[in-house]
């Protein structure tokens, strides 16, 4: 076996298999198609996972804690008493899990008679991409009304710092979203998360700049390129097919998260549930996932809005 290959399937295994708390269910098969596809699906859940940012836990309800800073530090003299402080604040905010499922029924005459493919294997896998990438998606666009039934997106949380680009994307607007965020907010951000059609302009402005290692790797082999922060961090540049568009299409956004704000909980990871119900010929199964997730510190993070095409040059002449 390829050792590069091993070691994928090694690191991909804690998000693949099912956890503890699955019941009549079982871990699905990782092969390699999943190991290389699991980041196209879904980039910032994964990148997030990598980071430790997926907690798995025990209960269907949770807490999060939303952090509001409000102490400094500060030098006093050796006998001096120590500054007046305020208990920093934070908000206890009560969610229950949300539950993702998508079904799978593959007739057991096609199963069992087919020699060259097993059909069956192939509709897990695809329910399993389905599964992450609408995780993935709600992190970017999720409402969390009781109609939508999903978590409330990572990016859209009060707090966040907002800018509206009216334009192509500009060094000047990335760097003050980032100074922002690092020098009054105390945050770090350490992803960049935003479209093709976005992720083209920051390359050009990131090009003069670029050396040969310039890139850095996110996991799973995938290596992408990155901006340099005012505080010197390459953060990688995230290309997410669910970041969201303005309704028209014509506008793009960029999101500047510090990955240390967001917290995704896991009941029970993207697993096959085996039992359920059949009155037919049939193979009828799902892949389900129990998880909710929230931005416990939305003022370390950013999103650019209103990010449009470059303007055409002038033609110029007399």
């Amino acid at each position: 076996m390829n050792p590069k290959m091993e070691q994928l399937r090694e690191s991909l295994s804690k998000a693949i298999e099912s956890t503890t708390n699955v019941a009549q269910g079982m871990g699905i098969t990782y092969d390699d198609e999943i190991l290389f596809k699991t980041f196209q699906y879904s980039p910032l859940l994964n990148v997030l996972d990598n980071k430790g940012r997926c907690i798995d836990v025990d209960t269907a309800n949770v807490a999060f804690f939303k952090e509001t800073p409000t102490n400094t530090a500060s030098f006093i003299n050796e006998t001096e008493n120590i500054p007046d402080f305020a208990v920093t604040a934070y908000e206890e905010v009560a969610d229950r899990m949300k539950t993702i499922a998508e079904g799978i029924s593959v007739s057991r005459m096609a199963q069992m008679g087919t020699d060259y493919a097993d059909l069956l294997e192939r509709e897990i896998q695809r329910a399993y991409f389905q599964v992450n990438s609408l995780i993935d998606e709600t992190l970017l666009t999720g409402t969390g009304t009781t109609a939508a039934k999903n978590f409330k997106s990572v990016i859209s949380a009060t707090g966040v710092n907002t800018e509206t680009a009216s334009g192509a994307i500009t060094e000047d607007l990335v760097d003050d979203m980032l100074s922002t965020i690092i020098d009054e907010n105390g945050g770090h951000p350490d992803i960049l998360v935003t479209d093709n059609f976005v992720a083209k302009q920051l390359k050009a402005i990131a090009a003069p700049y670029r050396r040969f290692n310039d890139k850095t790797d996110i996991g799973l082999g995938f290596r992408v390129s990155t901006y340099e922060s005012p505080d010197g961090l390459e953060i990688p540049i995230v290309v997410d097919k669910n970041m969201p568009t303005a309704s028209s299409g014509a506008s793009h956004s960029l999101a500047v998260l510090d990955s240390s704000a967001i917290e995704v909980k896991f009941l029970m990871r993207p697993s096959l549930i085996t039992d359920l119900p059949a009155q037919n010929l049939a193979y009828n199964q799902a892949v389900a996932s129990y998880v909710t997730a929230m931005n416990i510190a939305p003022f370390k993070c950013g999103v650019i809005s209103g990010i449009t095409a470059p303007a055409p040059a002038s033609a110029g002449g007399s």
